[in-house]
Formats: C-alpha cells, structure tokens, sequence
C-alpha cells in the first residue's frame, strides 16, 4: 500500500513586511513566527517517505519597497535547497506579494511531484501530479487554515 501526506496551510507569512490596506499599520517580520512555521514542514516533509506540502500567501514582494523580492522569500529558499526539495510556484504580477507554493522532498534523485504547466496555475493555484499515480486525480484546495491528511491508495488495484 502506498501512502502519500498532505499539508495545507494557508501560512498568512505575506503579511508581514507588506501593507494590507490602508487602515492596517505594516505588519513587522516577526523571524521567530517565520522560523516556526517552515521548520513545522521541513520536519513533515522530512519524516514521511512521501509527502507534499501546499503553502498559501508566501511572500514574493514587498510593496513598501518598491516590489522588490521579499527577504522573507530569499529565507524560505534557503530552508528549501533545490538540491533536496522540489518547489513549485508561479509568478503572474511584477507587483505579486503572495504566492502559493508546492513543496516534496526528493527521493535521492527522484521527483515525487512535477507541475502540470496545462493545467490552472497563477499565484494564487499551482497545478500538479505525483509521480507514479496510476490514476487521473485532479486535487483543488482551497482557503484552508492548516489541515494535514494522508492519501492512502491501494496499489493491489
């Protein structure tokens, strides 16, 4: 039997460093809640043997720097190392804040997940498959706050 883990979490880490609306004072980086929430998936990606995680608003831009690249994004690459983790997101504005971001640990050089580039894919919606799957699944999450769940599918079918 195969098991394949699930995270969402809709991480809510683009609000800091940028400014929401008018009414809100900028929200500041707060690092502490920042390191929480990536080493919370780094260690479920790390302690399952297959697992996807699909975090929503991860920050691209600043929009009180002039839209230059989040230093919140340049930390959340270095956690994720392209050398051990496949990572999928999409950029569809100049001025894109937030991102939704599909991240597996490699199985030494294998891939557990590829994108789907046909399929739905903006900031907000990356499209994508897992490798091996033998049947044609198309999984959409929407605005969820933090739900884990394990796909079990019976390969003896």
């Amino acid at each position: 039997m195969r098991e394949i883990n699930f995270l969402t979490w809709n991480t809510q880490l683009y609000e800091m460093g940028n400014s929401i609306n008018d009414e809100q004072p900028v929200k500041k980086i707060d690092m502490l809640t920042f390191n929480i929430v990536v080493e919370k998936v780094k260690k479920f990606l790390d302690s399952k043997n297959e697992a996807v995680a699909i975090l929503q608003e991860i920050p691209f831009k600043c929009n009180i720097d002039g839209f230059k690249e989040h230093i919140l994004f340049h930390k959340f690459l270095e956690f994720f190392p392209d050398d051990k983790y496949d990572m999928y997101y999409n950029v569809s504005s100049e001025k894109q804040i937030k991102m939704t971001v599909v991240l597996a640990k490699k199985i030494g050089s294998e891939k557990l997940i590829y994108q789907k580039k046909e399929e739905l894919n903006n900031n907000m919606c990356v499209s994508f498959g897992i490798k091996e799957l033998d049947f044609d699944a198309s999984i959409f999450i929407g605005q969820v706050k933090h739900l884990e769940f394990d796909l079990i599918r019976n390969q003896s079918h």
